[in-house]
C-alpha cells in the first residue's frame, strides 16, 4: 500500500511529494514516483544544477543482481543527501527517475536555504525544511561555509560531542525502517533510501 496516497500502488509513474529535511548536519531530499524506479538528484549551489549523484545498483546477494552487467536499483521511495551542506547558503536542486521500460521523469529546480542556526537544530534531529520552486532568473542566497568548518569549530570548543556529517544515523533510521518492509536500501555518502 501507498504511504503516500493510502491506496495499493498502482498510481502511475510520476514524480510526488519533492521534500527536505536536515538531519545530522546533512540535507536531505525525499521524494516518490508511484512505480519503482532509479532515482538520481541533480545539484549545486546555483540555479544551473550543474552536479549529479551516481546512479546506485543492485549489489551481491541482492534479488536480481546480475555479476556480468550492472542492475540499477528500483524504488518507489527515494532519499538523496547532498555531498556536501553548507552553512548560510542556497542550496539547489532537482531530482529525477527512470523506470525500468527507460521513460525518465524530472521535477522542476528547487531551492533549499539553509541557515546556522537550523543546521545546529539538525543535530539533534530531524529539522523539516523550506523547499520551494525555482523561478527564471532567480539568484543565489548568500554563500556560506561547508558545515564541516561548522563542526571542527564545535569540536574545538565541545570537545565531549561529537557531530557526523555522513548522514549514517539517518540513513540507518531510514534503512531500519525500510527493512521492516521489506525494502531494499543502499547506506553511502549519498544514499538513495527506502523510506515508509
Amino acid at each position: 500500500m501507498s504511504q503516500i496516497t493510502g491506496r495499493l500502488f498502482g498510481e502511475g509513474f510520476g514524480l510526488r511529494v519533492v521534500s527536505g529535511m536536515l538531519h545530522g548536519g546533512n540535507l536531505i531530499i525525499s521524494w516518490a514516483t508511484g512505480e519503482r524506479s532509479a532515482g538520481q538528484l541533480d545539484y549545486g549551489y546555483d540555479a544551473s544544477v550543474p552536479y549529479r549523484t551516481p546512479l546506485e545498483y543492485l549489489q551481491p546477494g541482492e534479488p536480481g543482481f546480475d555479476p556480468e552487467e550492472p542492475v540499477p536499483l528500483y524504488e518507489r521511495y527515494h532519499y538523496r543527501a547532498f555531498p556536501t551542506t553548507y552553512i548560510d547558503t542556497e542550496h539547489f536542486f532537482r531530482v529525477r527517475a527512470t523506470n525500468p521500460a527507460g521513460r525518465t521523469l524530472v521535477s522542476a529546480i528547487y531551492s533549499v536555504y539553509v541557515p546556522e542556526k537550523m543546521l545546529l537544530q539538525s543535530r539533534a534531529g530531524a529539522v523539516s525544511v523550506r523547499v520551494q520552486a525555482v523561478s527564471p532568473g532567480h539568484h543565489s542566497a548568500k554563500a556560506g561555509v561547508p558545515a564541516a568548518v561548522l563542526d571542527a569549530a564545535s569540536t574545538q570548543s565541545h570537545a565531549s560531542e561529537s557531530f557526523s556529517l555522513s548522514g549514517a544515523a539517518a540513513a540507518k533510521d531510514v534503512a531500519e525502517a525500510a527493512a521492516a518492509e521489506g525494502q531494499t536500501t543502499t547506506i553511502g555518502t549519498a544514499p538513495i533510501l527506502t523510506i515508509t
